[in-house]
């Protein structure tokens, strides 16, 4: 069997569409991005407590401790003039002793000075007493009878006890001038005194006397 295909011509078909056939527009679609999802971490705020305080550890005191000094511990010692007050009249010849109390101390040596009025009193004489000895070192002796001043020094000759007993360190004799009136002192100036150790004895306490012309 023969098959016959005639051909068509395309000339004869129209190439322009009707114009009353309306045309498509073409919209292209606005695409609106999605937002990505993004992923925020919450900080949680801790409290912060306060700093400790810092507690200062105390030094620890490695030096040995300071001894306290003995005549600190010891008793005060005392040198005074004795009697403590008498009378007199004038032209009398009158004697004061110097004497000291160690307050369980040796003593050594010692140094007295002694101021009066030498408008009414003389120092006459001065002697060393058994405080130091039978025979102790005079190491200065000085009367001033314009000034009104005594000074008198003595040391002990050989060993010093470790307890001197009270004792008479000196002793004056004054000499009432005449025409002499009212009390008269006799005041200790400076006093000084050495232990067994030859050392200073601290915090003596002095007391003088008064002359009471009759």
């Amino acid at each position: 069997m023969v098959l016959l295909v005639t051909s068509c011509t395309r000339s004869n078909v129209p190439t322009t569409q009707p114009s009353n056939i309306p045309q498509a527009t073409v919209v292209s679609p606005t695409l609106t991005p999605t937002p990505t999802p993004v992923a925020v971490a919450t900080v949680r705020s801790e409290p912060v407590p306060p700093p400790s305080p810092t507690v200062a550890t105390p030094a620890v005191a490695t030096s040995l401790p300071i001894p306290t000094p003995e005549w600190v511990k010891q008793p005060t010692s005392q040198v005074y003039l004795n009697p403590k007050s008498q009378h007199a009249k004038a032209n009398e010849e009158i004697t004061v002793n110097a004497e000291v109390a160690p307050a369980g101390w040796g003593v050594s040596a010692g140094e007295l000075k002694l101021s009066f009025d030498a408008e009414a009193l003389e120092a006459v004489k001065i002697k060393a007493g058994n405080l130091l000895g039978s025979n102790p070192l005079v190491g200065a002796e000085k009367i001033d009878n314009k000034a009104g001043t005594i000074t008198y020094a003595l040391a002990r000759v050989g060993v010093t006890p470790a307890q001197t007993s009270q004792d008479v360190f000196a002793t004056i004799s004054f000499k009432v001038k005449a025409n002499t009136k009212g009390p008269l002192k006799i005041t200790i100036t400076q006093v000084g005194l050495s232990n067994q150790k030859f050392d200073d004895i601290k915090g003596l306490m002095s007391e003088g006397a008064t002359i009471i012309v009759d």
